[in-house]
């Protein structure tokens, strides 16, 4: 039991001080913990000392050579990083390369790890190189709406007149490299042959998609389902993607239905995509959306997410799914919202409800998930964010709390009209495939300090510089105030030193089992990717000993006297980073973690983890506060001392 309170303390510690160091100032409001990163978002330090992470339903974050998170970068660039290609993308845990010509040899490249695939168009027409999107807005050429949009885009290439009447256009998202085949008018052609390499690879086909394969099974590249849609926002799924195996590869065929295409409300441009996702392991999070308009449709790869609409033909759905540490927790978050920029149409009159069963971004309106007819969110309201007001804010703080204490699973989000009863009504807003920073954002407040002491910008002395992890709101003494040690004057009266030590020891192990409303279950189930050991903890007691037998000096030794009690000061928790630095309190005023002592560096507590025992003559910064006989007591390597 003893380790196991031991260990629970560590949690404690762990679970409320966050790394000071290694932090990316953002403006004067709040300041990123890059150590804390993930794949899907960022943590900030507030200036009321408060946290804040802000997840994504794709990934912002991939990880260097150094195993560091940096940022995705998609933007198409020219420093090139791959012999005979003319552009990549800027920054991510896989790359797309792009020749001149379409039709050159191994074309487009893909690669992820030590895998690759790379196609090129077999037939074309002569056509001007690639060029990336972002130069069509200087030509003179009259644009399309589909063009137009390509031309704000920085992480797309073009290839132009590939065949009569048919651009095609490539744009770099997150886990997908997103093709456009992109017919002009009715001239153009419906069938597209593309020339496949893929060494080390299997292409094969299973319940109707097509992925390629290592020899051990592993899903590394997949083909998107495939869909057209007209410049009026028409759609039609009777798109096929077929392959073959030819000499050094595979022939993939793409074709289009030649009724829709000749409809005479047909509008073009029509844009076939025949999408490809790198595939690197299940997510866990994730965005799209389902149209009861085009029951069979999946728009996964859209750079929007619709809402609205009438629930008998036209109702509209968004799902969503965000990733978020698992350290925070219900008792510590103060607000959670969900942040959706808006593209077109309508204000929105949405609601946030439960998803309560699993589902993927490749979902379909037939095949969409169960939700709850409880409403979890406020009304949509516009703000202002990144400068922009096209903004709209959900609070989502009940349902997260239900996540978190488990009684309601986590499948996500679905955003939809209470009653679904206006086509006329409908919104819609940019999803994650759309360029940064018009994506939807999931924002947890939070406060990571343990017990209800409130936040507080000071270096007074008797401010617990462990942020609060353990609650000493006056101090270790009974009559003091709750949840502290419980010590009193008649307790360590004419005590030696090894029977305070012991003391001490019994009185913290009291405390972790007597406090219950402290919530030690939620300690238990912490998780963390530090490693064991990392982190090191010191409860440091001070007193005097002045004549050195090893008892407790008092102010007065004259019975009676109002001042006689055991000399006994001077109570500090610390902890120390894997760095070997000694923690601060966070927040704008850090705190000095000092004592009485005006020149006392935390980074100087070394001296303290020394030794259980008595110390020899104690370091020089201790000159006027302990004379030579001073003695503390220490904890340290909390993880692995048993009390």
């Amino acid at each position: 039991m003893k380790k196991y309170i031991a260990i629970l303390l560590s949690f404690a510690l762990l679970f409320t001080c966050l790394p000071c160091g290694n932090a990316l100032s953002l403006s004067t409001e709040k300041t990123e913990l890059l150590s804390e990163r993930t794949a899907y978002g960022k943590t900030y330090r507030l200036d009321d000392g408060t946290f804040q992470y802000v997840g994504h339903t794709k990934p912002i974050h991939y990880k260097d050579n150094s195993g560091a998170y940096v940022e995705i970068n998609n933007a198409i660039t020219d420093a090139v990083r791959q012999a005979g290609y003319k552009y990549t993308n800027t920054a991510n845990q896989w790359n797309a390369h792009f020749s001149e010509k379409l039709v050159d040899s191994n074309a487009v490249m893909l690669t992820s790890g030590k895998y690759e695939i790379s196609f090129s168009l077999m037939e074309q027409t002569a056509a001007a190189g690639v060029v990336k999107t972002t130069t069509l807005a200087n030509t003179k050429d009259t644009l399309s709406a589909y063009h137009k949009k390509l031309s704000a885009d920085n992480r797309a290439v073009l290839y132009r007149d590939v065949a009569e009447d048919v651009d095609i256009a490539y744009t770099v998202q997150e886990v997908a490299l997103k093709e456009d085949i992109i017919l002009k008018s009715k001239l153009a052609p419906s069938v597209y042959k593309f020339r496949l390499t893929a060494d080390g690879l299997t292409i094969r086909e299973t319940d109707g998609i097509i992925s390629l394969y290592t020899a051990i099974g592993e899903e590394v590249f997949s083909f998107a389902p495939l869909y057209m849609e007209d410049a009026n926002g028409k759609r039609s799924e009777k798109v096929t993607l077929t392959y073959a195996g030819v000499k050094n590869g595979y022939e993939l065929t793409v074709s289009a239905d030649t009724e829709f295409l000749n409809a005479k409300d047909t509008a073009y441009p029509v844009v076939i995509d025949p999408s490809v996702y790198i595939v690197s392991g299940t997510t866990s999070a994730e965005d799209t959306y389902v149209d009861q308009q085009y029951p069979n449709s999946s728009y996964g790869l859209s750079e929007s997410l619709l809402t609205g609409g009438a629930s008998s033909t036209y109702a509209k759905r968004t799902y969503l799914q965000f990733y978020y540490p698992l350290y925070i927790r219900p008792f510590q978050v103060t607000s959670v919202y969900l942040y959706m920029p808006k593209e077109d149409y309508q204000t929105p009159n949405i609601r946030a409800y439960a998803v309560t069963s699993g589902w993927a971004t490749d979902m379909i309106w037939n095949g969409q998930p169960s939700h709850s007819n409880t409403i979890y969110s406020s009304q949509a309201q516009n703000v202002t964010r990144y400068g922009s007001s096209n903004w709209y804010r959900m609070e989502l703080t009940d349902i997260f709390n239900a996540w978190m204490d488990l009684t309601l699973d986590d499948y996500g989000l679905v955003l939809k009209e209470v009653n679904e009863s206006s086509s006329s009504q409908k919104t819609s807003f940019y999803s994650s495939e759309a360029p940064s920073p018009n994506n939807p954002e999931f924002e947890i407040n939070y406060n990571p300090y343990y017990g209800s002491r409130p936040y507080q910008s000071t270096s007074r002395a008797d401010i617990n510089c462990m942020g609060y992890a353990l609650e000493y709101p006056y101090g270790i003494y009974q009559s003091s105030g709750t949840h502290n040690l419980g010590i009193t004057d008649s307790d360590i009266d004419g005590l030696t030193l090894a029977q305070l030590e012991k003391y001490i020891a019994d009185k913290c192990e009291d405390w972790m089992l007597s406090d219950d409303d402290l919530d030690w279950v939620y300690l238990a189930t912490y998780f963390s990717s530090i490693e064991q050991n990392w982190y090191r903890v010191v409860l440091r007691v001070g007193f005097y000993d002045r004549n050195g037998n090893g008892v407790l000096d008092r102010f007065s030794d004259i019975p009676g006297d109002p001042n006689f009690s055991p000399e006994l000061f001077d109570y500090h928790w610390f902890y120390q980073t894997s760095t070997g630095d000694w923690a601060e309190k966070h927040g704008s005023l850090p705190s000095e973690c000092r004592d009485n002592t005006a020149d006392l560096n935390p980074v100087d507590l070394e001296w303290d983890m020394v030794s259980w025992s008595s110390q020899a003559t104690p370091p020089e910064w201790y000159s006027g506060f302990y004379n030579s006989n001073g003695r503390f007591y220490g904890i340290r390597d909390i993880r692995t001392v048993s009390w």
